[in-house]
């Protein structure tokens, strides 16, 4: 059984680890017993404290916006959004999530011992990774030794295992694990996202293929049919990405030119044609499909400026015209055998 071991930064986007594609193939990965996640105390305290970060940052919002509403009621009116949830009530799900996943056997949570403090310290003055000095990472290394310690003290886990982390700055160099940590152990392998481990790492690709769907992969030839994606997308995911250019263009108005510049300041993404599906690869990995690749669109978008002259009850913006924009989307999603997408990921959005 392969053995994953986690950094914070893979789950801050996805704290439940049932959003992202990858994040949920983990999972599944270990509910068929075929990988164990490792997860260090620290690790899951830090997910958990960055998830009531983003909590509180989008309620203030959210209040902020609520007040301003209340203003403009009449006097007795009731505020207009009903609070279902408090952020003390959502942070407690995503702690009962962990224990599940814990009870369930899909994760480990691996403690820390205070007597890693002497070793800490050590390498704290020292500057041995993964300190430097630019800056002193107690929490890195405390998941490091934890990890480590972890992997020594059980000799039932295969090896080579594998650690997935964004920060490869701390703790390799060149793409291989640090000389300096090279000392601790050289049973580590480091991936920089599920998603790199999963479609790079040979021994996950060898865990579960089935048969039948990787023969149907290839005589579809999904690999080199961008116009049957682009059709699938469509079909399943035209509102979505509606929505994520909508967003795209709201907020990065001051980066799209327009032919309305200097005066426009505002732009509303109003309508989008989809051109194109290029760079696809496919990867059958359990029971699933999984696609990624790039979608071009065009995104018509209302260009605005300020009413300057605005009455009450008018809008603060006046539309000036309307021009197009061509963005470059880069998507994950898995397909089934009935060609079509059972769930599609945004992972990045950038003009052409």
């Amino acid at each position: 059984m392969l053995s994953i071991f986690l950094d914070s930064n893979v789950c801050y986007t996805d704290p439940f680890m049932n959003k992202n594609i990858h994040n949920r193939l983990l999972l599944e990965l270990a509910e068929k017993e075929l990988i164990t996640i490792c997860i260090s105390e620290v690790v899951k305290k830090e997910i958990i404290n960055n998830y009531e970060k983003e909590l509180v940052k989008y309620f203030d919002e959210i209040k902020k916006g609520e007040n301003k509403i209340i203003k403009l009621l009449p006097q007795y009116d009731s505020s207009p959004i009903v609070w279902r949830e408090t952020i003390d009530q959502y942070i407690a799900k995503l702690e009962n999530h962990f224990e599940e996943l814990e009870d369930y056997g899909y994760i480990e949570i691996i403690p820390f011992s205070n007597d890693m403090l002497p070793e800490l310290v050590e390498r704290s003055i020292k500057r041995i990774k993964p300190f430097s000095e630019r800056k002193m990472e107690f929490r890195d290394a405390i998941i490091w030794l934890s990890y480590v310690n972890y992997l020594e003290t059980r000799q039932f886990i295969t090896k080579p295992a594998y650690f997935i982390t964004k920060n490869t700055e701390d703790f390799t160099l060149n793409g291989e694990i640090h000389p300096e940590l090279k000392l601790d152990s050289t049973d580590f392998i480091f991936y920089k996202t599920p998603q790199d481990f999963i479609q790079n790492c040979g021994e996950v690709k060898q865990l579960q293929k089935t048969l039948n769907l990787v023969n149907w992969v290839g005589d579809e030839d999904i690999a080199n049919s961008p116009n049957l994606i682009l059709e699938m997308i469509e079909d399943h995911s035209f509102q979505n990405i509606f929505e994520s250019c909508w967003d795209y263009v709201n907020d990065y108005t001051s980066r799209i030119p327009t032919r309305f510049d200097p005066d426009a300041e505002y732009l509303e993404a109003t309508d989008i044609s989809f051109l194109k599906v290029y760079n696809l690869n496919v990867e059958v990995i359990l029971d699933h499909v999984i696609v990624t690749g790039y979608l071009e669109v065009n995104v018509d978008f209302d260009v605005s400026q300020t009413n300057y002259l605005f009455e009450p009850l008018e809008e603060d913006f006046i539309k000036i015209g309307s021009d197009q924009v061509k963005l470059n989307i880069k998507f994950s999603l898995t397909v089934n055998q009935d060609k079509k997408v059972e769930w599609l990921d945004i992972v990045d959005i950038e003009q052409v």
